[in-house]
C-alpha cells in the first residue's frame, strides 16, 4: 500500500475504533437513546458510517479507469478542501438521501457483534483493495461525493476520516443529554 494511502487509511481505521468501542462498552438503552424525536441515537449514527463507508467501497471496486480515466484538477481540490472544512466545522447538515439511517433500528433488536463483525469485515475488503490501488492512479477521478462531486482516492479517503470525525461530536452531544440513561 502506498505510503499516503496506508496513512489515510490508518487514520480512518482509528476513528472506526472508536464506534466499535460504543458498541462494546454501552448498553443497547444507551445505543438506542434519542435525545429528541427527530435526532439520531448512537445506533444510527453507527448505522449511517457503515452504511456510507460500505457505498464508497461499493463505489471505489466498480469504478472502471477505462470508461473514465479523468484526472482532477484545481476545482475538485477547492471542493475537497470545502468539503473537509465544513465536515470539521461545528455544523450541522442534512443527510444525502442515499446515505441516509435505519428509521426503524430503534424497534430492531441490536446484535453489536454482528454490525462490528460487518464493519470489520467491510473495512477489511477496503484494506485489500488499496493495498492494490495503483499508484499512477492516485489523482484521477475514483468517486462521487452527493455535494461536492468528483474526488480521487487520497481525497475520498480523507473524506472518510473527516466523516467519522464529524459525527464523534454527534455522540458526544448524545452522550452528554441530561436524560441519557445512566449504566449501573
Amino acid at each position: 500500500m502506498h505510503k499516503h494511502i496506508h496513512k489515510l487509511y490508518t487514520k480512518t481505521q482509528k476513528q472506526a475504533d472508536y464506534y466499535w468501542c460504543l458498541f462494546n462498552t454501552l448498553s443497547a438503552e444507551q445505543l438506542l437513546f434519542k435525545p429528541s424525536l427527530d435526532s439520531w441515537s448512537i445506533a444510527q449514527v453507527v448505522d449511517h458510517l457503515y452504511k456510507v463507508d460500505k457505498q464508497t467501497y461499493q463505489f471505489l471496486v466498480n469504478f472502471d479507469f477505462d470508461r473514465k480515466n479523468q484526472v482532477l484538477g484545481v476545482k475538485e481540490r477547492i471542493n475537497s478542501l470545502l468539503l473537509k472544512i465544513s465536515l470539521r466545522s461545528r455544523r450541522r447538515f442534512r443527510v444525502p438521501k442515499n446515505a441516509e439511517i435505519n428509521p426503524f433500528i430503534a424497534e430492531e433488536k441490536i446484535y453489536p457483534e454482528t454490525i462490528k463483525a460487518e464493519w470489520l469485515n467491510l473495512r477489511d475488503k477496503m484494506k485489500r483493495f488499496l493495498e492494490s490501488f495503483p499508484e499512477d492512479k492516485h489523482q484521477h477521478f475514483v468517486f462521487v461525493h452527493p455535494v461536492v462531486g468528483k474526488l480521487n482516492i487520497l481525497q475520498t479517503l480523507g473524506f472518510l476520516d473527516d466523516h467519522l470525525y464529524h459525527h464523534r461530536r454527534q455522540v458526544k452531544r448524545i452522550k452528554n443529554h441530561p436524560a441519557f440513561p445512566k449504566r449501573f
